[in-house]
């Protein structure tokens, strides 16, 4: 699947819907859409939904050397490496920036509590064709 980058707000714009994703913000939406002041769980809870829409969105692998962790963190909160496609890691990159100057610049400043989590050592490995995560 290729995904085509017109707006830095529309991460995804097919792929996602709410079947796949258990979150309220889909790749299907826009932030535009979104109006008013959001509250800082739902400025963490549009971050974490962007974020798992490109992670659902990578494509299949068939080997382990296809597979990377890559930063998966906003500013809106902390989070672990995630395992993607090597050929989508930049999209990640790019969707995180994104979500970052959008939602999550001044989400700190705005009082909101950035959660830090403690990561277990991981590395990436194609599992059932999908990257994922292997505790070491």
């Amino acid at each position: 699947m290729n995904i085509r980058w017109t707006f830095l707000a529309i991460l995804c714009v097919a792929g996602c819907n709410r079947n796949i994703i258990p979150n309220e913000y889909t790749c299907n939406e826009s932030l535009m859409r979104l109006s008013g002041e959001l509250t800082c769980e739902e400025r963490e809870r549009f971050a974490r939904g962007r974020v798992e829409c490109v992670l659902a969105n990578q494509g299949d692998c068939t080997s382990d050397n296809e597979c990377v962790l890559a930063s998966s963190a906003t500013l809106c909160g902390g989070d672990c490496p995630s395992a993607i496609h090597t050929n989508h890691a930049e999209t990640l990159v790019r969707a995180v920036e994104s979500i970052d100057a959008e939602v999550c610049e001044t989400f700190e400043d705005d009082g909101c509590p950035r959660i830090m989590v403690k990561c277990a050592e991981t590395r990436s490995v194609c599992e059932e064709g999908r990257c994922a995560r292997e505790v070491l």
